[in-house]
């Protein structure tokens, strides 16, 4: 698979990090996680696309598309979508009907309520 299209809400915003390329030079990939009704998927930023995430509007609970991105395993084994020089990000697009994205809520819980999920 090839040039995907994904439409969904920033879950998460991970930082950019700045790494030595093969050929001498200097790369730069950011992350964030990207919410639909079917999920999460991680989206991995490449050199010069890590620039939207400086935009103002690129925020928590911001819609966005991406254009042309391509699937990769990660660092754990789990599919993300990397958008490299064909791709393409963008915040608040108008052709997508705001209303079909719901916000993401997001639950706080108090220290003490925190349970563990393993055998007990």
């Amino acid at each position: 698979m090839k040039n995907i299209t994904l439409v969904g809400r920033i879950k998460n915003i991970n930082n950019i990090n700045k790494f030595n390329k093969k050929d001498g030079g200097v790369g730069f990939v950011g992350s964030f996680v990207l919410h639909d009704s079917s999920g999460d998927i991680r989206i991995v930023l490449w050199d010069e696309h890590n620039k939207v995430m400086e935009d103002p509007k690129f925020d928590i609970n911001a819609l966005v598309k991406i254009l042309n991105g391509y699937p990769k395993k990660g660092r754990f084994d789990e599919i993300e979508i990397n958008i490299g020089r064909m791709g393409k990000v963008l915040v608040n697009p108008e052709d997508v009907d705001n209303k079909k994205y719901p916000k993401i809520k997001n639950e706080l819980l108090k220290i003490k309520d925190i349970k563990s999920s393993a055998g007990s």
